[in-house]
């Protein structure tokens, strides 16, 4: 068996597909190789004729076995390893970069450890760029930079905008399929805008909270506040804007001038708001996107209801 390849103990064996390699393994005895590319990964599908123990798990006894990456990715890093030194300044650089605050010794920390890096490699090459990157927080050193900027539980994820003059915490999937969708969407606009019903319905799909602006023009104080809020709660809600109300649902009647009206799959579909004051719609948002019944469970979807309970002095589990 060639050196450049290596198993490991569940029969995944990483590779790159060349006719090198497609020689060296007929002559390791596999005789066909197919690719099966996945959005997350592309994987070397390789057919056993004959048996061969690998690590204990025998070659012949699964009709498949897959290679998942290719030697160079897996010996590329494509999370950026940050510390106190370099912190600041690898930041600087970036106009959008999302940093992993971990410990090594945490479990949930070597749970997401896969997972962030499969959905770095996928980034990687999206434009416009994507930078993911991790500092070990429990390393004495680096533990001025969990104090600023608030860490109090391992993973937690921080999105950083043009240099840290915007930041949010991640809350939303840690699987590496749901960190790229989210984290593309969130590369792009703070507001998509609506230009057609087919626009609204790919938008508004009713399975989660979304926010639209009608305005007259996109332009003025009223157009600029919402902005401002779209770029702060960006990572929470999302945004729409229009010039015809006509294209929402339900808005052929209901909607008349410059509004703000929320979308959400549960209680009432619809909540209106006309007031532009920023502080005035951003607590309108929170409030009207807060469930009166939340679920308690694992769900990450949930984990903002959740947080917005705990915080409310006059909340009471029931």
């Amino acid at each position: 068996m060639s050196k450049k390849r290596k198993f490991v103990a569940d029969g995944v064996f990483f590779a790159e597909l060349n006719e090198v390699l497609k020689r060296e393994l007929a002559e390791d005895g596999y005789s066909e190789v197919e690719v099966r590319v996945t959005p997350i990964r592309t994987e070397i599908i390789i057919r056993a004729t004959r048996t061969q123990n690998v690590l204990g798990t025998s070659a012949s006894e699964t009709e498949y076995t897959s290679a998942s990456d290719t030697e160079d990715s897996e010996s590329k890093e494509f999370v950026l390893n940050l510390d106190h030194s370099n912190f600041h300044e690898t930041v600087n650089k970036h106009n959008f970069i999302i940093v992993e605050f971990y410990a090594p010794w945490c479990g949930h920390s070597k749970k997401l450890a896969a997972e962030y890096k499969k959905a770095a490699s996928v980034l990687s090459s999206h434009d416009p760029l994507v930078t993911l990157a991790k500092i070990d927080a429990s390393v004495e050193t680096n533990k001025g930079l969990t104090s600023e900027f608030e860490i109090s539980g391992f993973p937690t994820i921080k999105i950083l905008r043009n240099g840290k003059k915007h930041i949010q915490e991640y809350k939303r999937p840690r699987d590496a399929e749901g960190i790229v969708t989210y984290l593309k969407k969130q590369s792009g606009p703070a507001s998509a805008e609506i230009k057609s019903v087919e626009d609204a319905n790919a938008l508004i799909d009713g399975e989660k909270i979304i926010v639209v602006g009608v305005f007259l023009e996109f332009s003025g104080e009223k157009f600029e506040n919402f902005t401002a809020l779209t770029k702060k709660l960006r990572s929470d809600y999302e945004f729409g804007h229009t010039l015809d109300a006509k294209l929402l649902p339900r808005g052929e009647s209901s909607v008349t001038g410059l509004i703000v009206r929320l979308f959400k799959p549960f209680d009432e579909f619809v909540v209106d708001f006309q007031d532009f004051n920023v502080d005035a719609l951003e607590e309108f948002v929170e409030e009207a996107s807060t469930p009166i019944v939340t679920l308690f469970n694992n769900d990450p979807s949930n984990q903002p209801f959740v947080i917005k309970f705990f915080n409310n002095p006059n909340a009471k589990p029931k």
